[in-house]
């Protein structure tokens, strides 16, 4: 671990009760590798967090950039992110490994032992890794596998108009794929995920970009009933074009824990 230079990446907006602990894990990453970068995108915060990630950002060497107006050019949150990360992505494709960390809490009491354990695989055997968390795993509008191969919001979006009571519908498409991981669980293998961090191989992220548009109706209802979704995970579309590009071999691994995002859990 110790000879691969690390970009870690965050998009930041009113976390400030959050940044000081947070960048203060993010220091500890300086233990494992060669270097350590800390490249963050902050956007219309109504508190402190700019002045805060700039002022703890100085333990890790870092930069941040700051936006303003962004909800008056991109309507939805995930339009947004979608461009905040690819700014970033772009800071950061000449570092061996790219770690994607949320500073939402996410990093609340983290271990950066689980950390060290996505370099106990053969690195040739996986591209990119997504975290587990302390609790049910919350983030099924980031996952895609052979069980859940559809936006799962955008299905509750479509049976909602459609007269279906929301609830069972959450229930169905979301609250059932929200279970606990083990920690002696293997490595489980996904098209897509995130859970608050990833850790990317850079070479395999190579020509793809994070988009927050849906491309396409991935309801089987399609258009006939109801508008769709005007948003998807932005998550998703990096990393299918990644498998599918760049033949990406993407886990969630058990062992690399973060703190859940309890208001996600159905």
């Amino acid at each position: 671990m110790d000879k691969y230079n690390i970009a870690v990446l965050s998009c930041v907006r009113d976390v400030e009760p959050h940044i000081e602990e947070s960048l203060y894990y993010i220091t500890k990453f300086k233990k494992l590798f060669k270097s350590v970068k800390f490249f963050a995108a902050e956007n219309d915060s109504i508190d402190n967090t700019y002045e805060l990630a700039k002022k703890y950002s100085s333990t890790v060497e870092g930069e941040i950039f700051k936006f303003d107006n962004l909800n008056s050019k991109y309507k939805h949150r995930t339009h947004r992110l979608a461009f905040l990360r690819n700014f970033l992505l772009e800071k950061a494709r000449s570092y061996d490994y790219i770690i994607v960390a949320d500073l939402d809490s996410i990093l609340h009491n983290f271990n950066i032992e689980g950390l060290k354990t996505c370099f106990e695989y053969d690195i040739n055997s996986w591209d990119a890794f997504g975290a587990n968390c302390n609790n049910k795993y919350y983030d099924v509008w980031a996952l895609r596998n052979n069980e859940l191969n559809y936006d799962c919001w955008d299905r509750v979006h479509h049976e909602v108009q459609n007269g279906r009571i929301q609830a069972f519908s959450v229930k169905d498409h979301i609250a059932k794929h929200q279970r606990k991981i083990e920690l002696t669980s293997k490595l489980i293998p996904v098209y897509s995920c995130c859970g608050g961090m990833m850790i990317y191989k850079t070479s395999s992220i190579a020509n793809c970009k994070y988009n927050g548009i849906p491309k396409k109706c991935e309801s089987p209802f399609n258009n006939k009933f109801g508008i769709c979704n005007p948003e998807v995970s932005e998550h998703v579309n990096l990393n299918l074009e990644a498998v599918f590009k760049n033949k990406a071999k993407i886990f969630i691994n058990p062992r690399l824990i973060v703190n859940c995002q309890i208001e996600h859990l159905h």
